[in-house]
């Protein structure tokens, strides 16, 4: 059963275990401020702690942590990687908490300490920036990374969180950070504390406790959880849910874009076009469907695409957080070979020279289907999307999601196709974007243009990121 106010809800579950799942709303972070989503990131759990007379030195905040909890995680969005990459639902700092139900009291008390009481020093913040900095090294040679990161530059505004991460500007900024903690340190703290006062505010803050109600206080949680000054402020009147196609530039042609990069033999291509899609919308299942059916194991993509060894892996995804629906090709050996035997079989499709099988499209209905149940699989996952779909006010309950793909039918596939999967091949509102070894990049250009029309236009990725 679920127990909720806007701010703190309750999933009560029969379990030992209890979990802390918290989202800060970042949406009111100006550019200066978002610059240090990262690092702020890596600094909790890692600095000293002081409340009152309580103090824990940097390492014994580190070794309670191992000891209080089961599972710990933070990163921007839910189920992101690093501190470099967002999740889904980008806007928001997310954390995650799993502990003992005995000791659900004590775990309150120590992450509302990591939110409010975390004291930012010098050492910490040098041994933080240093480590960042060692990992983006390796994004910088990312053709993935490139990739996602060129395609985020040319759909987004440069302030939203998904540019806020380029490995480039972060390289950039965090340099400069790591410069100035020898002169003016004291002014990173005062940036990170105001970050801090921002994001933990409570009408920027909401919880989630799962847990069994045997474990749960009857004490109201909300005065463990923030300090006693903030505990009057209107935390009880949520802010509007902003996704991250909100803050999609709006554009009437894509661009078309390649990256040439040393040390890589193969290419990854992605293609993506806005959609206005929603979890509610009746369209949604219909693409889930259409998506999975041509790029399938054993279906059209793998056979003509995967099958003669022009790419290593392939996908088509739609995503109503973003607003985009996708097409990539990755590992690919022959990208222009690759690509354009995808566009002619999504042109075949709409020319009803090639017609969908009916028995393949019931497999795919089906594998959709398994794989929207496996969303909700554990308990884990079930009570985290029931965390996600309170912070968004969505309706996009799986047992409805399910009956409406059991409902998808032929012609509704091939109005998708017509509607979504044509436009993102031949639409000159689609942005593409190539990364490849620097060697090749003359003659993919070459071909693209020549064969699919498109004049793709080669940028330098430190300079185009830091120029956006």
């Amino acid at each position: 059963s679920t127990q909720s106010t806007w701010a703190l809800q309750v999933e009560e579950v029969d379990s030992p275990f209890v979990s802390i799942n918290i989202s800060l709303d970042t949406k009111d972070l100006n550019d200066d401020e978002r610059l240090y989503l990262p690092l702020y990131l890596r600094l909790i759990g890692s600095c000293p702690i002081t409340n009152g007379s309580y103090h824990l030195a940097s390492h014994e905040v580190a070794d309670k942590i191992v000891q209080d909890f089961l599972e710990c995680n933070a990163g921007l969005g839910f189920d992101s990687l690093s501190p470099f990459q967002c999740g889904f639902m980008p806007n928001f700092v997310t954390m995650g908490y799993k502990a003992d139900g005995q000791d659900l009291n004590k775990a309150v008390r120590f992450i509302s300490d990591l939110l409010y009481h975390t004291q930012f020093t010098k050492e910490d913040l040098e041994i933080a920036v240093t480590n960042l900095l060692d990992s983006l090294s390796s994004l910088s040679r990312s053709p993935t990374a490139i990739s996602s990161s060129l395609q985020a530059s040319l759909n987004y505004y440069p302030n939203c969180n998904l540019n806020i991460v380029n490995y480039a500007r972060q390289e950039k900024f965090l340099s400069e950070i790591q410069s100035q903690l020898t002169t003016n340190y004291s002014q990173i703290i005062e940036a990170l504390n105001q970050l801090r006062n921002h994001i933990t505010n409570p009408r920027n803050m909401r919880w989630q406790l799962v847990s069994s109600k045997k474990f749960i206080p009857n004490s109201n949680l909300w005065t463990e959880l923030v300090p006693e000054h903030l505990r009057e402020l209107d935390y009880q009147t949520p802010q509007q849910y902003l996704l991250a196609s909100q803050q999609r530039i709006p554009f009437s042609n894509g661009q078309s874009v390649i990256v040439g990069i040393e040390g890589y033999d193969s290419a990854e291509l992605i293609q993506s076009i806005p959609v206005d899609i929603s979890w509610d919308h009746p369209d949604y299942p219909t693409l889930l469907v259409l998506s999975h059916y041509i790029s399938s194991n054993e279906g059209m993509f793998w056979k003509e695409l995967r099958g003669r060894g022009l790419t290593y892996s392939f996908g088509l995804t739609v995503n109503p957080e973003t607003g985009l629906y996708f097409f990539e090709l990755n590992r690919a050996s022959n990208v222009g070979d690759a690509y354009l035997v995808a566009r002619k079989l999504i042109e075949e499709m709409y020319q009803e020279i090639r017609t969908f099988n009916l028995q393949t499209l019931d497999a795919s209905r089906s594998s959709v289907i398994a794989s929207l149940v496996m969303l909700e699989s554990t308990l884990d996952k079930a009570t985290k999307r029931s965390f996600i779909r309170s912070i968004r006010g969505s309706k996009d309950d799986v047992h409805k999601i399910i009956e409406d793909i059991n409902s998808v039918t032929e012609s509704d596939v091939q109005r998708a196709l017509r509607n979504y999967l044509v436009p993102l091949f031949f639409s000159n509102k689609s942005q593409l974007s190539i990364v490849t070894n620097a060697y090749k990049v003359p003659s993919v250009m070459d071909f693209f243009n020549s064969n699919v029309k498109r004049e793709l236009f080669r940028v330098q990725p430190k300079q185009w990121f830091l120029s956006i």
